[in-house]
């Protein structure tokens, strides 16, 4: 369990190298820097969102219960509304409200909280109004800067309306404000003159009358993470009724875009509010002679609320992602080199084997020539003894007789 790992060196190197390999480490590394930069990117720019849809639905008694309100802001940027009415003939003329002032008559009104209505003042829609609801483009600085639309009506530039849900201080009771849009007979009076036309010719004209509401709505495509929100209208087309009153009412709901901020935890921010219609009442009924109302639409906020949070990735999400695409290049490069580098390494032992062998050849004949050398002076030597060893046995032979 202890025992010491074994490594095998090559000219001082415990690893083969190659320039292939030097190649696809710097292309590799290349990659991951660049992999990461392009993840922050789009994490800055949220283009890794993740959409998570929401919709709520309450009762009046829950609300009453928890002593829940809701309410909302309403002006030209979140919410702007058009109408109009004019009369269509079948030659084709076509006559605006300002020429049908002494025929019919518009106004707008707003109840509140506490059930008051007040007239408001509005006028001809505002075409950088429009444009800037519906998130087009439009010079602002130019000539058409107050250029207004010849049919259609919107309320005054600047007009802020408080709408919603309240709750009253007893719990008892649920109200919500209405924005109310009405056509009506013209009436007489000092204000205009005495200039309406006879109830004749206001039954006449209002076969040709059309009345068509205008309500924004909102669309959202989440695969445009840039961009997501697209407004337009919901455009409906009515006729007028001598003898009837026709009546719309219009719920309302809230469509909120939270987006996510933090970086380690869930922190959402309301990004956007838009008010769509959720549905639409459709009611007649019978116009006595002392009721002058022909057409009226009531916007209120309805009990529903749909919400889209959109979940940025987290940092610890990045470092994960970053350390998978790091593993995946390591692999393709291990699996790219290996074979070359054993090669390789293949090659450069078989070298150093061969290299050995031949020192080993060159050493042994270096010893041979040794012991050949060493052989013959040794051979040399004993014969020269010999001989001196007769030279000088003989005289003591002689001296021994």
């Amino acid at each position: 369990m202890y025992g010491h790992p074994v490594e095998l060196y090559i000219n001082s190197h415990s690893k083969v190298r190659s320039k292939l390999g030097a190649f696809l480490s710097l292309m590799i590394y290349g990659s991951c820097l660049l992999s990461f930069v392009i993840s922050l990117i789009r994490w800055q720019n949220g283009q890794n969102l993740q959409t998570i849809s929401s919709l709520q639905s309450f009762t009046a008694m829950e609300l009453l219960e928890t002593n829940q309100s809701f309410i909302y802001e309403m002006d030209s940027s979140n919410f702007y509304p058009y109408f109009s009415m004019f009369a269509d003939f079948l030659n084709g003329t076509t006559l605006n409200y300002e020429i049908l002032q002494p025929f019919f008559t518009q106004s707008f009104s707003y109840i509140d909280f506490n059930g008051a209505e007040t007239q408001i003042d509005f006028e001809k829609c505002l075409n950088r109004n429009i444009a800037a609801f519906l998130m087009i483009d439009y010079d602002n600085s130019g000539p058409d800067y107050n250029k207004t639309t010849n049919y259609t009506v919107c309320l005054k530039d600047n007009t802020t309306l408080q709408m919603g849900l309240e709750v009253d201080s007893d719990q008892t009771a649920l109200t919500s404000p209405s924005l109310v849009y009405r056509i009506s007979k013209c009436q007489n009076s000092t204000e205009n003159n005495n200039f309406c036309a006879s109830e004749d010719e206001i039954a006449h004209i209002m076969k040709f009358i059309v009345v068509q509401t205008s309500i924004p709505k909102s669309i959202y495509d989440f695969n445009n993470p840039m961009n997501p929100r697209k407004r337009s209208y919901d455009n409906r087309f009515y006729k007028l009724d001598y003898s009837l009153t026709k009546t719309l009412n219009v719920a309302l709901f809230p469509a909120f875009v939270y987006l996510d901020h933090g970086m380690i935890e869930e922190e959402y921010d309301c990004e956007t509010i838009d008010f769509n219609m959720e549905y639409l009442n459709y009611d007649l009924n019978s116009r006595g002679q002392s009721n002058d109302i022909l057409f009226e639409q009531h916007l209120t906020i309805g009990l529903t609320q749909q919400a889209y949070y959109r979940k940025n990735e987290k940092l610890n999400s990045i470092l994960a992602s970053f350390g998978g695409i790091i593993n995946l290049l390591f692999l393709i490069g291990r699996f790219i080199c290996n074979f070359y580098n054993r090669m390789i390494l293949k090659y450069q032992l078989i070298n150093i084997a061969f290299a050995n062998l031949d020192k080993k050849e060159e050493i042994n004949r270096e010893y041979i020539f040794y012991l050949y050398t060493f052989f013959i002076t040794k051979t040399k030597f004993f014969l020269d003894y010999v001989m001196l060893s007769q030279i000088i046995t003989i005289p003591a032979s002689i001296f021994r007789y």
